[in-house]
């Protein structure tokens, strides 16, 4: 997000494309390779950078002698904008010279006395700080390291987030241009950092931040509150998703954003300096709320992102951004339609898909839209031959990866044939991730807010979930709740908490469960491979009375099922049917022929997996609306008594 001063921005920038580029070769170094040699262009402005860097560092007051200062770091990013590595260098340099402090005691300097400061918006020290968001605002909005820089040391975050705490800022301030500039700086920024590293959060987040930035939701001006969306849809956890329900004047807002940068021939919005990229970006961020998804394409984006499906007028990051807005609304299932029928829309995406040199994000974002379109099904070879045996599948967030690749070896070191990725490279991703989920026994998934928020990921979850395949989650976050499609596809089943430092000695309780799981889904034991000679011995199938801790809640109250023996457990096929009979289940119902430890596992599947329990209720045991109620009423009373 580039900062308000657009006719400033783009006089220069236009300057700059006029200058001649015979320095390219040494762009990007702040020291020449030979110190003999002459220095180029970008050296010399990297080094002008740095003294007015150094003096800004030992000013005390902050006043005209500043000035200059301030304007040449200004200057600086206008003149490297389009040249990366010299603006980096740039960034680089005022980092090393502690850019990040100076911005600190400035700040400090400004707020001795806030409603002095803030009353005389004319003084040099209010045009200073003013100019110092500015200079924070542009690099931010291009240089990722500026953005790890300020994770690291949590100061620059932590000042501005005051801001948001001050009565001279407060919303019915902001009708003054001064004032409200400086919440949009502030905004623009922790925008900036927050999707360059988006660890930021974490600061953003700190002493009810979330709900500091949200109180400026009721601002009348729309570019304050489409930034305060765009913001928290960076920075909110699930439970908190209705807080960025945007509504249509703010989502139609950025939408005329979008349709502004997409006019201009830098791609860049010429009244608010958002590019293309960067707007698609936050549109795909809050479409996290499924209720904004319905929104954002009622608002009208599709046209409008089919336009950037051109690959002859948007650059290829564009394209890629567009389909995965695509992809990410396609989820809503009152979008489908909408999408398919959108004109040029599919036609492009599939252009994109088949073009020379399309990478493999592309093709598997494509490929992956259409799967939750269903309008293409997997082209792929499956692995499982009739009689075979299947796996168990890995489906995890990259975040987590080192603790699913020590569950990995310990599954497979107690004999357990295990899918990942990692150790399945295959010409098409997508399709080995079909024929992954196609060939598996049972899919553990490892639950956190980033595997929640994956594209990759819940297309992954929910083709597993529409082929029926069993599910096993794993607690990877610490109090980490599932909300919104991973809950609803998780429901009540058991999990295995891992989220602990001690991960590693919960991995039996994880192999317990895959053994219950399988055999309950299958009807008979998990696939497995020969155990390594060097392997320790196979954990046997658990007993019926495990010593596994499992969570799961059934109305409020804790329930640990592995541990506990139903009142029908002893129960005789004899007091199964009069128990049968009593619920009028059909005499020829194949129920009638269970014990009392069938029907202890039967209880136990309500909780394990709802899916599976209701699926084989209606298909296995045929049974009819009235009699699948009537038996899970009965059934909640055994795992309640």
């Amino acid at each position: 997000m580039g900062s308000g001063s657009s006719k400033t921005k783009i006089a220069n920038s236009q300057a700059v494309t006029a200058k001649s580029d015979n320095a390219a070769a040494g762009e990007g170094r702040s020291k020449p390779e030979n110190p003999d040699a002459p220095k180029n262009e970008d050296d010399l402005l990297v080094d002008k950078i740095r003294v007015s860097a150094q003096n800004l560092k030992q000013s005390q007051n902050f006043d005209e002698t500043a000035v200059d200062d301030l304007n040449e770091i200004l200057k600086s990013y206008y003149l490297t904008s389009a040249k990366p590595k010299a603006l980096e260098s740039i960034c680089d340099a005022l980092l090393k010279e502690d850019i990040l402090k100076t911005f600190v005691r400035l700040w400090d300097l400004c707020h001795e006395s806030p409603d002095e400061f803030y009353s005389n918006v004319e003084h040099i020290l209010f045009k200073n700080l003013n100019r110092m968001k500015i200079i924070f605002w542009n690099f931010s909005d291009k240089c990722k390291h500026l953005a790890t820089a300020c994770y690291k040391d949590g100061a620059v975050i932590e000042r501005l987030m005051r801001d948001f705490n001050l009565p001279q800022l407060d919303v019915p301030t902001l009708t003054q241009p001064r004032l409200r500039h400086a919440i949009k700086a502030d905004l623009g920024i922790l925008h900036n950092l927050v999707r360059h590293a988006n660890q930021n959060r974490n600061h953003i987040r700190k002493n009810n931040g979330i709900d500091k930035i949200l109180a400026y939701e009721k601002s009348t001006y729309l570019i304050v509150k489409a930034k305060v969306f765009i913001v928290l849809a960076y920075c909110i956890n699930e439970e908190e998703n209705s807080k960025i329900m945007a509504g249509v004047g703010v989502i139609a807002f950025i939408l005329k954003i979008l349709e502004s940068a997409l006019s201009s021939p830098r791609h860049v919005a010429k009244m608010y300096s958002f590019s293309v990229e960067e707007t698609v970006a936050a549109l795909n961020k809050l479409a996290s709320n499924d209720g904004n998804k319905k929104a954002i394409v009622d608002a009208g984006i599709l046209p409008i992102v089919t336009q950037l499906l051109d690959p002859d007028t948007s650059s290829a990051s564009e394209n890629l951004e567009a389909v995965n807005c695509i992809w990410s609304l396609a989820f809503h299932p009152d979008n489908k339609q909408k999408i398919i029928e959108e004109p040029g829309l599919l036609e492009g995406v599939r252009k994109l898909r088949d073009l020379e040199g399309a990478g493999d994000r592309m093709k598997k974002a494509v490929g992956s839209l259409m799967i939750v379109l269903e309008l293409e099904q997997v082209t792929h070879e499956s692995h499982n031959k009739e009689g075979g045996n299947k796996h168990i599948m890995l489906s995890y967030n990259w975040e987590v990866q080192h603790v699913m690749l020590k569950l990995r070896d310990f599954l497979t070191s107690q004999g357990i044939k295990i899918w990942m990725d990692v150790d399945n490279i295959h010409d098409s991703i997508l399709s080995a991730m079909a024929d992954a989920v196609e060939n598996s026994s049972l899919i553990i998934v490892a639950m956190s807010e980033s595997y929640r928020n994956s594209l990759p990921c819940r297309t992954e979850a929910e083709y597993a979930y529409q082929r029926a395949v069993p599910i096993l989650p794993l607690l990877l976050q610490p109090g980490y709740k599932a909300d919104g499609w991973l809950g609803a596809m998780v429901g009540t089943k058991l999990y295995v908490n891992l989220s602990a430092a001690d991960f590693e000695q919960k991995f039996s309780d994880v192999l317990r469960e895959v053994r219950s799981l399988t055999a309950v889904s299958t009807g008979k034991e998990v696939a497995v491979n020969s155990p390594p000679s060097h392997a320790a011995p196979a954990i046997k199938t658990a007993p019926t009375l495990p010593t596994t801790v499992t969570e799961t809640t059934v109305d409020g109250v804790n329930v640990n099922l592995l541990r506990a023996v139903l009142p029908c457990h002893a129960w005789t096929v004899s007091q199964v049917q009069n128990w049968c009979s009593e619920l009028g289940i059909a005499e020829d119902s194949d129920l009638r022929h269970c014990d009392g430890a069938a029907i202890s596992q039967l209880c136990k599947l309500l909780i394990r997996s709802p899916d599976i329990y209701y699926r084989m209720l209606r298909e296995d045991l045929r049974l009819n609306f009235k009699d699948i109620l009537l038996l899970t009423s009965s059934v909640e009373s055994l795992l309640l008594s």
